[in-house]
């Protein structure tokens, strides 16, 4: 199989498992602590990838990629899926998807004023005002949706600080074989949630269920062993850009799983919302391919 074959269905895997991945921890957080149920999946994740690494007979990665390795852990997962822990114990599921569906602007934005790749254009100022739109639409607390605002503003934060993440493992050089580096991540981006969940005290009402418990495994090895090592390999072979594009997919998934197995209510609000912002991240992607091409 080509590296072009397995970057494709490494793409249809993040696009399938992470749009399911928020019924998971929808159902998850119901019961458990948000942060150490996270932490939990992705130290187990993690060190299974390690242990996998050694017995292979994979090489470390040096100190410096190590410490580089641990701030991308930290920033996607502390940080990014962190806040998307939290603010799915307030907002359903696939309204959840659809504001982390803003990672691709949030990552224009960064290549435009912070590594200064790309211009901004007429267009893209016009895709941006749509995409925002589309998220105040949903947080809005006048609106007839009911999404919780300080849940939504934690989707925000959590879309910033995964579009962070993404672009800042593009500049590490790893020569320490992925799965090595994926696990490296993982287990000290739940380190950091796991540290943060207990200064939170969040140990203090730890109750897991046969729900709960289903949830995590179906997290530790769909969502995290093959959906997350899946993102991170598109990561060294596509542009950050065109890999953000499977945030036009998840919430399609999302929104479906979360009507059929959670009754989550459907709206033309939401549908309004989802057109917004799906058609802002196209003017922006599309006038970024454009930039390029001249």
């Amino acid at each position: 199989m080509s590296e072009k074959q397995k970057a494709i269905i490494a793409y249809i895997l993040v696009c399938i498992i992470w749009g399911s991945t928020y019924l998971a921890i929808k159902v998850g957080v119901k019961d458990s602590p948000p942060l150490l149920f996270a932490s939990i999946r992705f130290i187990i994740a993690g060190s299974i990838l390690l242990i996998y690494g050694k017995i292979r007979g994979y090489h470390m990665p040096s100190f410096k990629n190590f410490l580089r390795l641990g701030v991308v852990g930290l920033l996607l997962l502390l940080g990014g899926n962190g806040f998307v822990m939290y603010a799915e114990t307030t907002v359903d599921s696939g309204i959840s998807s659809l504001i982390i569906s803003t990672i691709p602007i949030f990552i224009f934005i960064i290549e435009v004023f912070v590594l200064k790749t790309t211009m901004v254009t007429k267009s893209t100022v016009f895709g941006l005002l749509l995409g925002f739109i589309g998220i105040y639409i949903l947080i809005n607390p006048s609106n007839i949706v009911d999404v919780d605002f300080v849940g939504g503003m934690y989707l925000i934060i959590a879309s910033l600080l995964w579009s962070i993440g993404s672009v800042y493992s593009k500049t590490i050089n790893s020569k320490s074989n992925m799965q090595v580096n994926i696990g490296v991540q993982m287990l000290i981006g739940g380190i950091g949630q796991l540290i943060v969940g207990v200064l939170l005290n969040e140990h203090q009402s730890i109750t897991f269920t046969s729900n709960s418990i289903i949830a995590l495994v179906y997290l530790i090895f769909i969502g995290s062993l093959i959906g997350y090592s899946s993102y991170i390999y598109l990561l060294s072979k596509w542009p950050a850009t065109k890999v953000s594009t499977y945030a036009y997919i998840n919430p399609i998934v999302a929104i479906i799983l979360g009507n059929i197995f959670l009754s989550e209510k459907l709206s033309i609000v939401v549908f309004l919302s989802m057109g917004l912002i799906f058609i802002a991240v196209f003017i922006v992607q599309k006038s970024k391919i454009s930039l390029k091409k001249n």
